[in-house]
């Protein structure tokens, strides 16, 4: 299972990219173009992104719903090979694309981790008790 920080990241950019007026598929193929590129496979197939989505993000997508949308949403990423039932990332992927999903998932993780940071000095100062590092790691 992923981080919580991770966890929260993720869901706030899925918010974030679902507010922008992207469907529910369109938001499905960015995270896999994220994950795939941190990932370094050339090939995948549905089932291990769908897996890989849940590991890195915390999202449980059906293997089918992983495959629905990247043959729907995601032509402009990816490439489908009918014969092997794989994807591929497709040369036509812009690189500005997959810049600005990175800066937003960096963002986003940053927010995070400055609010975690906020509620354990609250906590602390509520307390009146400084929290050990290991307490802090574990609120993280």
């Amino acid at each position: 299972m992923a981080p919580i920080n991770l966890q929260l990241a993720s869901a706030a950019v899925y918010r974030l990219l679902y507010a922008n007026d992207c469907d529910i598929q369109s938001v499905i193929c960015s995270f896999v173009l994220l994950n795939y590129l941190d990932w370094g496979k050339l090939y995948f197939t549905s089932a291990q992104m769908s897996d890989l989505l849940r590991q890195n993000s915390g999202f449980q997508i059906p293997q089918a719903v992983v495959q629905e949308a990247l043959l729907s949403k995601g032509r402009n990423y990816f490439t489908y090979d009918k014969k092997i039932k794989t994807f591929c990332k497709s040369v036509d992927c812009p690189d500005s694309v997959i810049a600005e999903l990175r800066e937003l998932i960096d963002s986003t993780k940053m927010q995070n981790e400055m609010l975690v940071k906020k509620i354990a000095m609250f906590i602390a100062v509520r307390t009146n008790q400084s929290i050990e590092e290991e307490k802090y790691e574990e609120i993280s």
